[in-house]
């Protein structure tokens, strides 16, 4: 039976079609089948869409599935090449692998970002077996490379042993020791080391043999230097210095063994030349330590217009703290004319005769001077007086020449030793030019100055004086005895056509000293002594001296500014010398110089009484903050305890000195006004002078001022 909808054939017993899904009429089969045939239409065909379906779903899963494969099999190639990078740095080297393994890290990253999973497992395989390989070939060399390691240590590290000649075979040993060791070269690398580790005993050998050779020299050296005339630092050299090297071959230290022998030496060596040499040409005058890490020496050299130095024949040594270093000297060379000069005038009453002629010394030998030569002007009077600060205006320096006038007293030690101070301040090469009878008659205050402190000052501050002596009754041998003993020179009894050559020859010999600088790694505020040895090739000249180096001095010297009248407590110092310059500063205020007095009392421990004066006096100590409380001693123990400083005493007595200058003068003042006048009258009025006209504490000072007044002084 068919559908007669779609045409399908019907199976027996069928309820629809299943062409079409038309229910089955009952009853009518036989019906349907007795009418005429009819053609069954041909059946729409779903086979082919179905399968194209079903192979694009199998296509897609597929191509899922080999995606997820591939990125599981690259994240995991990738660690493989993580890891085989990190090689490296888990081994001393790759050794002569070193090409093959970067080719490889190169290939495998290369495939990584490709996706040629099918090279991974090779390129694994290759990766594992260099990385088994090289290991294996850093173990078998690790253990030369240990004990390379143990021998540089043993000959460099710890600073021992001297190679000497053989430090480029040593060079080369190690060189070759390293190459084998990097190219992982087991072969070479043992053999290497042992030819090392026998150099390492050659060298161990030839440090004892060669130092107890030079500890045998040496002390054959000590030996035949034995009754030398020897200073400090070559009794250093030949004892302290010979122990230090008998120390250093005990310890076994025969790189510092070998320095020091190498040191004493060469010294020993220059000393011999030095002693060999005709004629010592050079003498120390003075430094200047104004630059940090370098000290210039100023030296002069009297014999020669100029001298071609070689600058690598100087041997400089310093102290410091007991021991001697050698220094590094950097120039030497003449300072032609770059000088700073403080000229010193006596202008009292006894040059009265020869006061013409002196100004027209000085304005010879003013002209005569470089056009970078550094003047002052000073005038020995009554009292110490700065006429012209330091400049190199010349005109300046002759007008203030001819505006000096001659009157007064004689304060020629006062005046010669503030100069000094004065001039130590300036930097480079200095001096002092004084012209004087060599009378000294000052104020008579009891603290004067004599011509001991005029050396010391110089000697503390390396300033020269030079004296010319003029007029009749010249104090010869005291004015020689002060410039010989500061490294100056005396001119006695010279005519005004001698005076300006007379000059010419001070600024020749003092404006062509030759400038010897240096490295030093001592501290320029730090005092302590120098030695130099300087002997030419052909053994004709030499310089040999040992100085103290007063640093310390220098630097307080440049710090001029450091005296402050607002700051009474600037004037308590025992580094550095107050001059009449200093204390100029002050005035005519005797109250502040009474105070400053007090101060030196008061940091003493001195015990101020209990009157209203002394309790007054106490009270400012407290108040400047110079005491918390009175001290217990008496004036006698206080001034012996600032005796015993050598520049506190000569500051405190300057003090008194100038205490005295200001009350004579303010007595002198008013004695001139009231010729007959008495002492107690000139008493009280001094006193009203200073607005203290119930004070009794200046009675000793007016007292000797009278005395000094009347006699006619």
């Amino acid at each position: 039976m068919f559908c007669t909808k779609c045409g399908c054939k019907i199976e027996e017993g069928e309820m629809f079609c299943s062409g079409c899904g038309t229910p089955v009429a009952q009853g009518t089969e036989e019906k349907i089948q007795m009418q005429y045939p009819v053609e069954a239409p041909k059946k729409k065909s779903h086979v082919i869409p179905i399968l194209i379906t079903i192979f694009v779903l199998i296509l897609i899963g597929g191509f899922a599935v080999f995606a997820g494969f591939d990125m599981i099999q690259t994240k995991k190639f990738r660690e493989t090449i993580a890891e085989f990078e990190e090689l490296p740095g888990k081994v001393e080297g790759l050794g002569k692998l070193e090409s093959e393994y970067n080719e490889l890290l190169e290939e495998a990253n290369a495939s990584a970002s490709s996706f040629r999973f099918w090279k991974y497992e090779e390129y694994a395989e290759n990766m594992a077996s260099i990385s088994r390989e090289v290991k294996d070939m850093n173990e078998e060399v690790d253990k030369y490379r240990t004990q390379y390691e143990k021998i540089v240590k043993e000959l460099e590290n710890d600073g021992k042993y001297y190679m000497g000649e053989q430090e480029k075979e040593y060079a080369d040993a190690k060189a070759d020791v390293e190459k084998a060791i990097k190219n992982l070269d087991a072969k070479n690398a043992k053999k290497n080391v042992e030819n090392l580790e026998e150099l390492k005993d050659s060298i161990i050998e030839n440090n004892k043999k060669q130092a107890k050779e030079a500890l045998q020299e040496i002390k054959d050296l000590k030996e035949s230097m034995s009754g030398t005339g020897k200073n400090s630092f070559e009794n250093y050299m030949l004892n302290g210095f010979v122990d230090k090297i008998e120390e250093a071959q005990s310890a076994e230290n025969y790189v510092q063994l070998n320095e020091d022998y190498a040191n004493l030496k060469a010294w020993a060596e220059k000393y011999y030349q030095s002693a060999k040499a005709g004629d010592q040409i050079a003498k120390f005058i003075q430094a200047d330590v104004s630059e940090a890490n370098r000290v210039k020496l100023y030296l002069s050299v009297p014999d020669y217009e100029e001298y071609n130095f070689n600058l690598v024949d100087f041997e400089i040594y310093e102290e410091n703290n007991g021991d001697w270093s050698k220094c590094e000297p950097i120039d030497i060379s003449q300072i032609k004319g770059m000088l700073t000069m403080d000229l010193v005038a006596d202008v009292s009453g006894s040059m009265r005769n020869d006061f013409y002629t002196m100004q027209n010394a000085l304005e010879g030998f003013v002209n005569s001077t470089h056009s970078d030569t550094t003047l002052g002007l000073s005038i020995i009077g009554s009292i110490y007086e700065r006429h012209q600060d330091f400049t190199t205006n010349k005109n300046q320096i002759i007008d203030s020449v001819w505006d000096l006038e001659c009157y007064g007293l004689t304060s020629l030690y006062q005046s010669l030793y503030s100069s000094v101070v004065y001039t130590a301040s300036a930097e480079g090469a200095r001096c002092v030019v004084a012209f004087t009878d060599g009378h000294n008659e000052p104020y008579g205050s009891g603290y004067d100055y004599d011509a001991d402190d005029v050396i010391s000052v110089s000697q503390y501050y390396q300033v020269p004086v030079y004296i010319i002596g003029l007029g009749n009754g010249v104090y010869s041998s005291e004015l020689r005895n002060i410039a010989e003993s500061t490294g100056g020179s005396y001119y006695d009894r010279v005519s005004i056509y001698d005076l300006q050559n007379i000059y010419s020859d001070i600024y020749e010999a003092q404006g062509k000293m030759y400038q010897l600088t240096y490295k030093t790694e001592v501290s320029n505020k730090k005092n302590r002594d120098i030695y130099v040895l300087y002997a030419d090739s052909n053994n004709e000249v030499s310089i040999r001296f040992e100085s103290e180096l007063n640093a310390q001095a220098l630097q307080e010297a440049y710090e001029t500014a450091s005296f402050n009248a607002n700051d009474l407590g600037s004037f308590y110092t025992d580094s550095k010398y107050l001059s009449s310059d200093n204390l100029n500063k002050l005035g005519s205020d005797l109250e502040a110089v009474q105070t400053i007095i007090n101060i030196y009392y008061a940091k003493n421990g001195y015990k101020f009484g209990d009157g209203e004066n002394g309790q007054k006096q106490l009270a400012k100590m407290i108040s400047l903050g110079v005491i918390s409380e009175n001290g217990t001693l008496d004036g006698d123990t206080v001034s012996a305890i600032i005796r015993n400083n050598t520049v506190l005493y000569q500051n405190f007595s300057a003090l008194y000195n100038y205490r005295y200058e200001l009350i004579y003068t303010a007595a002198y003042d008013i004695y001139q006004r009231n010729p007959g006048i008495s002492y107690e009258d000139l008493r009280s009025q001094v006193h009203q002078h200073y607005g203290e006209p119930n004070e009794i504490r200046f009675d000793p000072v007016v007292k000797a001022a009278w005395k000094a007044i009347k006699s006619g002084k």
